[in-house]
């Protein structure tokens, strides 16, 4: 995809790929392996989904007590009674390699793109401790910045905008 983009954005243009993110990654990973585990011998894409759900819900349902298991299984199934085509084509899919963000960056530079934002605000610095925030703020590198705030908020999924490298942000992109 990042070669494809290099090839054929136009030098003002802008790309979107949004991407599985890791370190959130590593908590889906615990719920996916349970989904495919129990949907293996399925092939019917409606009975596969079907299934992995109801598998989620099992799992649920025998933790009585608050666990971390019991809070990722929480949370995967509200996030995964989205469509059916993100079941089966992204949670249940072969391929499904999460990134950490900056080794992300780092593959899209060997291909002539930087990254210019996120496409959705889909955390929110201004919801953290003030203590955090003054720490964060004070990492002159807004990259890094991103990745801290993936690691705080476990975030699994990005939608990042890029645009060719050394292509002029304004100072509001370049810093803060």
């Amino acid at each position: 995809i990042l070669k494809i983009c290099s090839r054929h954005l136009s030098p003002n243009g802008v790309a979107y790929i949004s991407y599985n993110a890791l370190p959130g990654g590593y908590l889906r990973r615990y719920v996916r392996d349970l989904m495919l585990f129990h949907t293996r011998a399925i092939d019917d894409p409606s009975t596969k989904i079907r299934e992995a759900r109801n598998i989620l819900e099992f799992a649920l349902s025998g933790h009585a007590n608050v666990t971390v298991e019991r809070e990722i299984l929480k949370r995967e199934i509200v996030s995964n009674q989205k469509l059916d085509a993100f079941m089966y084509h992204d949670i249940l899919s072969e391929v499904n390699d999460p990134v950490y963000f900056l080794d992300f960056l780092d593959q899209a530079a060997t291909h002539g793109l930087q990254f210019l934002a996120e496409a959705t605000a889909s955390v929110a610095p201004a919801c953290l401790p003030e203590n955090v925030r003054t720490q964060l703020d004070a990492l002159p590198d807004r990259r890094v910045r991103e990745q801290y705030l993936d690691f705080i908020y476990g975030r699994r999924f990005r939608q990042t905008l890029l645009c060719r490298t050394g292509h002029p942000l304004s100072a509001e992109f370049e810093g803060k």
